[in-house]
């Protein structure tokens, strides 16, 4: 039986229907808040229009991308699937799901649009994110990075700042190729690990290899090797580096073998989301050893205090690492 409040239901999904063929941001956040609203919400939008096709045009227009993204929530992270179909199961249109689906598409949580093809993903500080390709390799964004992909090539990545692992499918007739500015790293199948901050790239290798293009150089690293190119200067420094240690920071830990505090403060700002500063006398100081992350300010930071052996000081926002009193 048909109630009023199902009548009102329908009559509300119809509008927006019509509403979202042409809307701005604003009627896009309203329009999720109804879905939120009241499960019957998203089950009266599926049966006013088809999910598949609504989904196809507000990503890429109904006949120019063949490839679809969706974000769910999986282990309090935000998994991106790009899949080479043009439709898209109805299960993914219901409650919080629904939901999630429709802010992927609006730019929140990281995506916009960029054309029929490029699209960036965005995390925020102290943010986590994993993306699965549709060739099946996967991507692990760190806090405070910035991924730009193609969805019409899944072998494409630009990694404009911030922390990412790649665990690249194999593929010898289509190589990956990961950019960097005016530098490509280049790989078949492999997982690597890269850093673009601070006026320079790091690039480590977990297992295979990758090419190192910037150019007319090429580098070839291999597994436990890891390469520091500063973006001002024509310098490649390649260094050993423990497998075990690498891409650590997406189980919540990073392992250091004589690191600067400088380092330490960076690694630490990306992933708990807080600006650390250093004190010019401690910058350039070194640490070894394992640093354990802790969503309790607190309780990382006084932790951090007595592995570093100085003072760790919330300064307003920030919180500050000072020269030892002692």
């Amino acid at each position: 039986m048909t109630t009023e409040l199902d009548r009102t239901i329908e009559d509300e999904a119809i509008l927006w229907h019509l509403r979202l063929s042409d809307c701005d941001s604003v009627a896009w956040e309203k329009f999720v808040i109804w879905l939120e609203a009241d499960p019957r919400h998203a089950a009266a939008y599926d049966a006013v229009t088809g999910a598949g096709e609504f989904v196809d045009q507000a990503l890429a227009g109904a006949e120019k991308s063949s490839v679809a993204g969706v974000a769910v929530p999986a282990n309090d992270t935000d998994i991106f699937v790009a899949t080479p179909s043009r439709r898209l199961n109805r299960r993914w249109l219901g409650g919080a799901i629904a939901a999630s689906l429709v802010l992927a598409m609006t730019g929140w949580a990281g995506f916009r649009q960029m054309s029929d093809q490029r699209y960036d993903i965005v995390t925020g500080a102290g943010e986590q994110r994993n993306l699965v390709m549709p060739d099946g390799t996967r991507i692990a964004m760190n806090g405070s990075s910035k991924l730009t992909l193609d969805h019409h090539d899944p072998r494409f990545a630009v990694l404009d700042g911030g922390e990412a692992t790649f665990e690249v499918v194999h593929d010898a007739a289509h190589p990956f190729a990961l950019h960097l500015g005016a530098a490509q790293v280049r790989d078949i199948g492999t997982v690597f690990n890269v850093i673009r901050e601070s006026g320079e790239d790091v690039v480590e290798v977990k297992e295979g290899s990758v090419g190192y293009d910037v150019g007319n150089r090429t580098v070839l690293l291999k597994a436990g090797q890891a390469l520091r190119a500063e973006h001002n200067s024509n310098q490649l420094v390649v260094t050993q580096r423990r497998v075990g240690d690498i891409g650590l920071w997406r189980v919540g830990r990073l392992n250091y073998d004589m690191a600067s505090f400088a380092a330490v403060a960076q690694d630490v700002s990306r992933n708990l989301g807080v600006v650390v500063d250093v004190a010019p006398a401690v910058a350039g100081k070194q640490f070894s050893g394992t640093i354990r992350m802790d969503r309790d300010r607190a309780h990382f930071f006084h932790d951090l205090s007595v592995l570093l052996d100085v003072p760790v000081t919330p300064c307003g926002s920030k919180w500050c690492i000072s020269a030892s009193t002692h």
